[in-house]
């Protein structure tokens, strides 16, 4: 038996045999939009079980979307119900995967509000650790904060409430301002100074900058950048040169490796 295309919130192409039990056994795929563009799922489902889910090609983000790409089907079928939780901080991705599956469900002769409902878990175990620093939020500011801290020899914990790192540095241009340090020099940028850096800042933000942040970010920018490329493994991509930014009277930007997502990559590895 086939089903007819569907054509209203989602692109729908299923067949299945008919059969008595939970499901009919086949497969289904169910288009739904996710943050960058359509996301394909398939379901395959068998007498009285989701077997398999499975997601086509898809623009979610790296990191992001995509970490609710790669653990949110598990989950669903591991419970065999949508009425799980979407990862914190994909949560378009993650509505476009159960939304999907609640569709195939339907479907396929199942009983979506049965296949909804959440199971019972039983109470989080309590676990005693001892540390000299907790740093909150695995950012990139947390990530670095983590690696000097073991520097320094102290043992740390760094908490983060979602599945993935990196905070919103996982998402942003993938670039960095290079002023003051060694890097700089290397790449020939010879001419710029805390003065000049700290003047362009003033044009482009009409003088309303916060004096003494600003003081604080053109004076450590360079060293900080020198720091994460000898100490945190992060790799700047040195062959696509500095990149044109208009606030910036002087070449001082670059970009990270794989831009942003490279940038979190390295600093994960350097946690861990």
């Amino acid at each position: 038996m086939s089903f007819p295309l569907k054509t209203l919130s989602a692109l729908a192409l299923c067949g299945f045999a008919l059969n008595a039990y939970s499901f009919n056994p086949g497969t289904c795929t169910i288009v739904k939009p996710g943050i960058g563009g359509d996301v394909p799922v398939t379901v395959t489902f068998s007498n009285d079980r989701i077997e398999a889910i499975t997601i086509g090609e898809n623009n979610e983000t790296p990191g992001i979307g995509k970490v609710a790409i790669e653990q949110l089907p598990a989950t669903i079928i591991e419970e065999q119900s949508v009425g799980v939780d979407g990862l914190s901080g994909a949560s378009i991705t993650s509505g476009a995967i159960l939304a999907a599956v609640s569709e195939c469900i339907v479907q396929a002769g199942g009983d979506l509000e049965k296949m909804k409902v959440v199971k019972a878990k039983g109470p989080a175990q309590a676990k005693d650790l001892e540390t000299d620093v907790i740093i909150v939020g695995a950012g990139a500011a947390g990530q670095a904060a983590t690696i000097r801290a073991s520097e320094l020899g102290k043992n740390v914990i760094l908490l983060e409430k979602q599945p993935f790192a990196g905070g919103a540095a996982a998402v942003n241009g993938g670039t960095v301002v290079t002023q003051g340090s060694n890097l700089q020099k290397e790449m020939g940028s010879l001419n710029d100074s805390n003065e000049l850096m700290t003047q362009d800042y003033l044009d482009n933000g009409h003088n309303l900058n916060d004096r003494r942040m600003l003081k604080l970010y053109v004076e450590n920018i360079g060293p900080t950048v020198d720091w994460a490329i000898s100490n945190a493994g992060m790799h700047v991509n040195k062959e696509a040169g500095f990149t044109n930014e208009a606030e910036h009277s002087v070449p001082r930007v670059v970009r990270w490796i794989d831009g942003s997502q490279g940038a979190t990559r390295d600093l994960k590895a350097a946690v861990a």
